[in-house]
């Protein structure tokens, strides 16, 4: 999943679109698939209602002998062009060492 921003300064975040507000909603929902219930209480149901018959009629014994599923995120790769927009100078003869 891949999810986009702009870059900016952290003294203008008004400017960008920060990638990772939105990376942290969706992170959310992960979390929620596997602690949330079954029931109407919740928006997102969790995985738990793979054992249920009124959400897996066909499978859901199958389900309920292999145990319900899992979700996780487990890496997240970023890429910025403010990690080096610019070539690092070489330094000055007065400070090599």
């Amino acid at each position: 999943m891949d999810v986009k921003g702009v870059s900016c300064h952290g003294s203008a975040p008004e400017r960008g679109d920060n990638a990772i507000y939105k990376m942290a909603d969706i992170l959310q929902d992960v979390r929620a698939l596997n602690e949330n219930p079954a029931d109407e209480t919740v928006e997102i149901k969790g995985l738990v209602k793979m054992l249920d018959p009124k959400y897996n009629p066909e499978h859901f014994e199958d389900a309920r002998f292999l145990g319900r599923g899992t979700c996780t995120t487990s890496q997240i790769f970023y890429t910025s062009p403010a990690a080096a927009p610019w070539p690092t100078p070489a330094p000055s003869p007065s400070t090599a060492a």
